[in-house]
């Protein structure tokens, strides 16, 4: 059985922890957090009345980017030395299982990665467009075209 003083203790130690703990921020302090963490800015979308600001303007990527610009840029890093048996700039013989399987299967494999990642989705050029991509391969491969 617990006797009533045991029970007056606990809660006398409660009220003494509550008291330490409101006591223990010193003053002003709240009031610096908040001021620190409140937010820097707002979000304006193209559209919403923002105060007399414009928004800012969107980057849009440069379009038609040569396959060549592309390879120098984003794949070069892998298929300049076979890295994870990728098949090297102009290695006929390492791009014909690949180019026999189809342009548009060696497209679907470039754009959204293939063999655990081993050839990364898009090649790492996150901003390039499909016909940029189609250069590129086209351009490494030797495939006829206008990848160079």
């Amino acid at each position: 059985m617990v006797s009533v003083r045991k029970v007056v203790c606990v809660a006398g130690l409660g009220f003494v922890a509550v008291g330490a703990v409101g006591d223990s921020v010193p003053a002003g302090t709240v009031a610096d957090i908040e001021e620190r963490t409140r937010p820097f800015g707002e979000l304006c979308l193209e559209g919403d009345d923002c105060g007399g600001v414009q928004a800012a303007p969107v980057v849009v990527p440069v379009a038609g980017r040569s396959g060549r610009a592309v390879y120098d840029k984003h794949c070069q890093a892998c298929h300049l030395g076979g890295l994870n048996n990728a098949p090297k700039l102009g290695d006929v013989e390492a791009w014909a299982p690949r180019l026999a399987k189809g342009m548009d299967e060696l497209f679907r494999n470039t754009k959204e990665g293939f063999a655990n990642f081993l050839m990364p989705a898009m090649g790492t050029c996150m901003d390039c467009t499909d016909a940029e991509l189609r250069a590129a391969i086209e351009y490494m491969s030797g495939v006829p075209g206008d990848g160079g």
